[in-house]
């Protein structure tokens, strides 16, 4: 009623969480929480022993209606599928209404005390639903899921951390792998990383990061930008500057102080691998102006 959740269990999976272990101590505690909850003892001379008497030939009933119709529906409704599914609040009803009568019955026969009269055992049932209702959420909802898990083996494991790949370079406190790298760019005290899966902002200096990366993946080809291998497509010459492009169309300006380096680690790197390495102006004709200001 509370919410309107349905648990599904598989073949006689209910009988199986009704006996769990999990669950033995919360009938305990429920039973408990009823006899102090329970309404009719200021009403009645009767002794705690007596009282509890009662309390547990009430709940015995409505344990009996609770499990034992589903049971007997598993008996006798085909389940071609093989999930038996239970909307509960129509057992709850049945467990309330007789459980409440069958304590009556005890309280008239232990105390020898007929009960107040009609209107105290509506209101005594309509509360004991309710207090039913929020029981069976809570069970249904926090500890039969656990039990179930429990049950199938279902537990779920906490995931197993990856190892660190050996190979991966670190950037102030970032993993980068090596075939990853694409262009380094210094902004201040900052550096841009920029590789072919993400983007990072990173504090600099950028001197020093550069000069620990292999020198295999790349090169430093201005105070500035630092390149890798696999991202460099051409060097284009307008005038004493050097542009480099790179695969993605970006231009980087190569120092003056560089260029020539640059120029023949391109042509180079063209040409081992089949590609192709271009020398001279600019696609326009003019001068090819940098996204970087480096010299």
């Amino acid at each position: 009623m509370f919410s309107g959740d349905v648990i599904a269990f598989r073949g006689t999976e209910f009988l199986r969480v009704v006996v769990h272990r999990y669950l033995l101590a919360h009938y305990v505690l429920i039973a408990l929480g009823i006899a102090l909850l329970e309404v009719r003892s200021g009403n009645y001379d009767m002794t705690g022993v007596e009282m509890m008497q009662v309390v547990v030939i009430s709940i015995s009933v409505a344990v009996v209606i609770l499990v034992a119709l589903p049971a007997l529906a598993m008996v006798l409704v085909p389940m071609p599928s093989g999930v038996l599914r239970l909307r509960s609040s129509v057992l709850q009803v049945s467990a309330t209404v007789l459980a409440v009568g069958a304590g009556q019955v005890a309280l008239v026969t232990i105390s020898g005390n007929w009960p107040a009269g009609f209107v105290p055992v509506i209101v005594m049932t309509v509360f004991y639903y309710l207090l039913c209702e929020a029981i069976c959420h809570y069970v249904m909802l926090v500890v039969v899921p656990r039990v179930l898990r429990d049950m199938r083996g279902d537990v779920p494991q906490r995931p197993r951390p990856q190892p660190e790949d050996a190979r991966a370079i670190t950037i102030r406190g970032e993993r980068f792998l090596p075939e990853t790298l694409f262009h380094l760019r210094a902004d201040g005290n900052y550096m841009h990383v920029r590789t072919t899966e993400r983007r990072a902002f990173l504090p600099g200096p950028f001197g020093p990061v550069v000069e620990a990366i292999p020198e295999e993946l790349g090169m430093r080809v201005s105070r500035s930008d630092w390149v890798a291998r696999s991202a460099a497509k051409r060097t284009m010459l307008s005038g004493r500057e050097v542009t480099l492009e790179l695969v993605d169309g970006t231009l980087v300006r190569v120092a003056q102080s560089r260029a020539k380096a640059v120029q023949e680690w391109v042509l180079a790197a063209r040409q081992g691998g089949g590609g192709e390495a271009v020398v001279g102006g600019g696609p326009d004709g003019g001068t090819e102006m940098s996204i970087q200001t480096g010299k």
